[in-house]
């Protein structure tokens, strides 16, 4: 799935086209994290060389105190961390380490790959949107709770959830993650959340963890008292539940390809096997220099001046900004609640340009095709998100990545009115 992501690109190169295939952010890097690279690869002859397998010293603490504050569990960064290349090895050795062959492994689309690689059975439950008409947020598109309960059986070893979720841009509520746990805890169930984007959320929406726990005060408000007590938000989910980072889309610096997992040892202590054996340390530099950003933004945290917050508000305004582009032109755009993405409905346009012939697999790829050729814009069709049986979900639409610097967002608003012509 991800290499026929990677194929568009070589179409927008092909074709000389806008490009918003791929995402990654091309307008700002944390300007700490540059600095710290150039001050560890300078300054000291060890961080040039190996650190330890599972994680850089420096990295694995800071990241410990990070979610040991946002979960409200005593996250160890000896045992309960293990930093990767980028959040798809952490996703890898997830499932490479837990899923044994013909357990079956249930897939919000997509997924698909990897689960099959270890063997494993993918179970497809897709999000299907709730609403066709005015206003669609990333939040209309949801899980039919009937569908998603008949995927659970004893065999059912493993879901996978993204939140804030790529491509829609929802970031599921509450209610939706206590019906995922209850499942979860029924059928005995490992949960592995992808949270790549975990701080990129927008319009006061909030992302919500599956293994946080919430602590209520007595009235003497005293955390020694006795009498204090604490409650799970998802009860029995810490320990079932492996979580994905990226620092790369963290700070802005997807080509460093640093991710990482956390959770319970039990559940990580796998993942370092398998990351061991294929491959065995990341960058020392660039988990350094990683560390000190975080370290910074740990001080900040939730504060305006934080990196995480002002990254947030400023893809916000170029969401804003692309949805206000395509619905100038009448096209239908899915407004995301988080993430980097928008997906774009196509089918008014469709009734007016002759595309079949384009080659594609399916409809939105067919017009992606033409989109690239003719009009000069890159985009991903939504299918490749979706298992064969459930591209009928996706057809009339395509993905655009709007995390790009403001002149490639003038030329993609050029591209746009240039297809009004079309809808008139």
């Amino acid at each position: 799935m991800f290499e026929k992501r990677l194929r568009f690109s070589d179409i927008a190169v092909k074709n000389n086209a806008t490009n918003l295939a791929l995402g990654f952010p091309d307008y700002i890097v944390h300007e700490v994290v540059t600095k710290a690279l150039s001050s560890a690869t300078l300054s000291s002859v060890i961080m040039n060389q190996y650190t330890r397998g599972a994680g850089h010293p420096r990295l694995t603490n800071i990241l410990s105190k990070i979610y040991s504050k946002l979960t409200n569990h005593a996250i160890n960064p000896q045992t309960d961390i293990v930093i990767t290349v980028g959040g798809f090895e952490a996703i890898y050795c997830a499932i490479y380490s837990h899923v044994n062959p013909g357990d079956e492994v249930i897939i919000i689309e997509p997924y698909e790959p990897v689960t099959r690689f270890a063997n494993g059975i993918p179970v497809f439950v897709p999000l299907r949107p709730t609403k066709k008409n005015g206003v669609i947020r990333g939040r209309d598109w949801v899980l039919d709770p009937k569908e998603l309960r008949s995927k659970f059986s004893s065999k059912t070893k493993m879901i996978i959830l993204n939140t804030p979720n790529n491509p829609t841009g929802k970031i599921f509520t509450l209610n939706e993650l206590q019906m995922i746990a209850k499942l979860c805890i029924e059928f005995n169930t490992l949960v592995l959340m992808d949270e790549v984007y975990e701080w990129m959320t927008f319009d006061d929406n909030n992302h919500i963890r599956m293994s946080k726990t919430e602590y209520i005060k007595n009235k003497h408000n005293n955390d020694e008292c006795y009498f204090c007590i604490h409650t799970d938000t998802l009860p029995g989910m810490w320990n079932r539940t492996i979580t994905v980072g990226s620092a790369g889309k963290t700070f802005s610096v997807t080509g460093w390809k640093i991710g990482y997992a956390y959770g319970p040892e039990h559940l990580i202590k796998p993942l370092k096997l398998v990351h061991q054996y294929a491959i065995a340390i990341c960058s020392t530099p660039l988990q350094e220099a990683l560390a000190v950003a975080y370290e910074m933004e740990y001080e900040r945290l939730n504060q305006p001046s934080s990196f995480f917050k002002q990254f947030a508000i400023s893809l916000q305004q170029k969401r804003d900004l692309i949805v206000k582009m395509f619905n100038e032109v009448n096209m239908n755009v899915v407004i995301p609640d988080g993430g980097f993405f928008v997906i774009v409905d196509f089918s008014n346009i469709a009734k007016r340009v002759n595309f079949a012939s384009e080659e594609g697999e399916t409809k939105d790829w067919k017009f992606v095709n033409w989109l690239s050729k003719y009009r000069q814009l890159q985009a991903i069709p939504y299918s490749v998100f979706y298992s064969k049986n459930h591209r009928h979900i996706s057809q009339n639409f395509i993905r655009l990545c709007f995390a790009k610097k403001n002149e490639t967002l003038e030329e993609v608003r050029r591209i746009i009115h240039g297809l009004k012509q079309l809808l008139n």
